[in-house]
């Protein structure tokens, strides 16, 4: 299995399981404007995530979803962007 297969398939899977996010355009273009940004970190994307309760509330269904696996619980934006490192 390809890892995009495999990307797509935890996708499909998160979102057969009901959880919705929210449509929030503004956000949305913040956040694809950080991504391209070079100079934006994590801390940028916390901050967006953070001032937007309805896609903290998203993130962190996803987060704690079984389809992505983490071995430990998320409570926190900052350990959203920590590095997962292999067990």
């Amino acid at each position: 299995m390809t890892q995009e297969h495999d990307t797509d398939h935890r996708i499909q899977a998160i979102l057969a399981s009901g959880i919705k996010i929210p449509p929030m355009p503004e956000t949305l273009l913040r956040l694809n404007a950080l991504l391209r940004d070079a100079d934006a970190g994590p801390t940028d994307l916390a901050a967006l995530i953070r001032d937007d309760g309805a896609l903290s509330v998203a993130v962190f269904r996803v987060v704690g979803s079984p389809v992505i696996g983490l071995r430990t619980k998320v409570d926190s934006l900052p350990a959203l962007f920590l590095p997962t490192l292999p067990p």
